[in-house]
C-alpha cells in the first residue's frame, strides 16, 4: 500500500510540471513566447526557455512569477490537473479573506450547497 502511494506521488509530482509546461507552449502558440514570459515574470529573458530545455523544475518562488504571467487561475489546474475558473478563484480569495472565526460557518455552507444546490440562500444587499 504504501509502495502504491509512492508510485502515485511520483506520477503526480511528474505530471503537475508536464502541465505547466503544456501551459507555456499554449501560451506559446498563442503568440507569447518563452522570452516574454519570462521577462513579464521578472525573471532572466532565456530562464523559461532553459526550464522547458532542460526539464527543470523551478522553485515556488519563480513558479508563481510565471503563473501570474500565465494566468493566476489555472494553477489550480498546474498543480491539481482540475480546472479552475475566475469565479473559483474569486471565492478562494473571498473564503481566505474571511476572519478565521468565520471560516466554519462558510465552508458548512458550501458543503449544503454542494449536497443540495437548490437549497435558498439568501444574500444581504449592501447599503454603502
Amino acid at each position: 500500500m504504501n509502495r502504491d502511494m509512492n508510485d502515485m506521488n511520483k506520477k503526480t509530482d511528474a505530471a503537475w510540471f508536464d502541465r505547466l509546461l503544456n501551459l507555456i507552449e499554449a501560451s506559446k502558440m498563442a503568440g507569447k513566447d518563452y522570452k516574454e514570459i519570462s521577462r513579464e515574470a521578472g525573471l532572466g529573458q532565456n530562464y523559461v526557455q532553459q526550464m522547458v530545455k532542460d526539464r527543470k523544475q523551478p522553485t515556488v518562488d519563480k513558479f508563481l512569477a510565471i503563473m501570474n504571467v500565465l494566468g493566476k487561475s489555472k494553477v489550480g489546474y498546474v498543480l491539481t490537473g482540475s480546472e479552475i475558473s475566475e469565479e473559483d478563484m474569486q471565492l478562494v480569495e473571498a473564503a481566505a479573506g474571511l476572519p478565521p472565526s468565520a471560516k466554519p460557518a462558510a465552508l458548512e455552507l458550501f458543503r449544503k450547497l454542494s449536497v443540495s444546490p437548490d437549497i435558498q440562500v439568501q444574500v444581504p444587499s449592501s447599503q454603502e
